[in-house]
C-alpha cells in the first residue's frame, strides 16, 4: 500500500510539472508570435508609406486624376467634391512634411477653382477641354508699374536713355511670358504704351511755340495745329487725343525703333 502511495504522489507531481512546463511553452510561444506580428505590422506600415508617394504618382493614378479634372471642368483639386479635396489635403500634408520632410507653403498651397491658381506669375483657363496659359493679372499689374517708372514725366531719363530701358523691358516680359497666349492683351498694352510715350513726348515739347512746330512738322495744318498748341487740358488727356494720334502714330514710333509688344510676341511665337 505504501508502495502504492508514493507512486500516486510521483505521478501527480511528473504530471503538474509537465502542466507547468507546457503553459510556460504556450506563453512563450504567444509572446514570440505577437512579437512577430507587431514586427511585421510595422514593416508593413513603413513599406506601405515609403511607397506611398511612388502610388501617387504613378501613371494610373495621374490619368485617374486628369479624367476627373477633365470631367469636372476645372473644378478645385483632382476629387468631384471640395470636400474630397480637403479630405485629401489634409491627408497628404502629414506624409509630405514628415515622412519626405519637405516645407509645405500653406499661402501658395489651397484648393480652390483652376482661373484661380497662380503659378510662378502664369495663370491658367480651359479652352475645349484643355488647360491653356495666360498671364496672372499680378504679373500685368507689375509690367504697368515698371512702364509708369521709366515713362514718368519727372524722372530725367533722356530719350535714348528711356527708349533703351522700355526695349529691355519689353524683350524680358515677353519672353519670359512666350508660353502664354495673349495676343489680345499684347496688343492692348501696345495702345496704352504708346498712349504713355505720346504723353511723355507732349510734356517735353512743353512751350506753345514747340509743340506748335512740331505739329505742323508732322502734318497738322497751321490753324489747327496753333489751336492744339494753346490748349489747357492735362498731360493724360492729351495724349488720347486724335492730335497725337495722327501725328505720333505707330509707324513713327517703329520708325524709332521702339520695340512693339505684339511684334516681338508673334516673332518669338513664330
Amino acid at each position: 500500500m505504501k508502495v502504492t502511495e508514493e507512486t500516486n504522489k510521483c505521478r501527480k507531481q511528473e504530471e503538474t510539472c509537465c502542466q507547468k512546463d507546457t503553459a510556460e511553452q504556450e506563453g512563450y510561444g504567444r509572446g514570440h508570435s505577437f512579437k512577430r506580428i507587431t514586427e511585421n505590422n510595422t514593416t508593413n506600415t513603413n513599406r506601405q508609406n515609403e511607397w506611398m508617394l511612388e502610388r501617387i504618382l504613378s501613371s494610373n493614378n495621374l490619368h485617374r486624376a486628369y479624367k476627373k479634372v477633365k470631367k469636372n471642368k476645372g473644378a478645385g483639386g483632382v476629387d468631384e467634391s471640395r470636400r474630397s479635396c480637403e479630405r485629401t489635403y489634409h491627408n497628404i500634408l502629414p506624409f509630405i512634411e514628415r515622412k519626405l520632410r519637405l516645407k509645405v507653403n500653406r499661402e501658395k498651397t489651397m484648393i480652390t477653382h483652376i482661373r484661380n491658381i497662380k503659378f510662378l506669375s502664369y495663370g491658367f483657363y480651359l479652352y475645349e477641354g484643355k488647360c491653356k496659359f495666360r498671364v496672372h493679372p499680378k504679373g500685368v499689374q507689375k509690367l504697368k508699374e515698371k512702364i509708369r517708372r521709366i515713362t514718368g514725366r519727372s524722372n530725367g531719363l533722356s530719350v535714348e536713355e528711356r527708349k533703351k530701358r522700355l526695349n529691355d523691358t519689353v524683350r524680358g516680359w515677353v519672353n519670359y511670358y512666350k508660353l502664354a497666349d495673349m495676343k489680345s492683351l499684347v496688343t492692348r498694352l501696345d495702345q496704352w504704351t504708346r498712349r504713355r510715350m505720346r504723353m511723355v513726348t507732349w510734356k517735353r515739347w512743353k512751350r506753345v511755340r514747340t509743340r506748335f512746330y512740331w505739329l505742323v512738322k508732322l502734318g497738322i495744318n497751321k490753324r489747327k495745329a496753333w489751336e492744339w498748341a494753346n490748349t489747357r487740358k492735362g498731360y493724360w488727356r492729351i495724349s488720347g487725343s486724335h492730335i497725337l494720334a495722327r501725328t505720333l502714330t505707330n509707324e513713327l514710333f517703329r520708325r524709332a525703333r521702339y520695340i512693339s509688344f505684339l511684334d516681338y510676341y508673334l516673332s518669338v511665337r513664330s
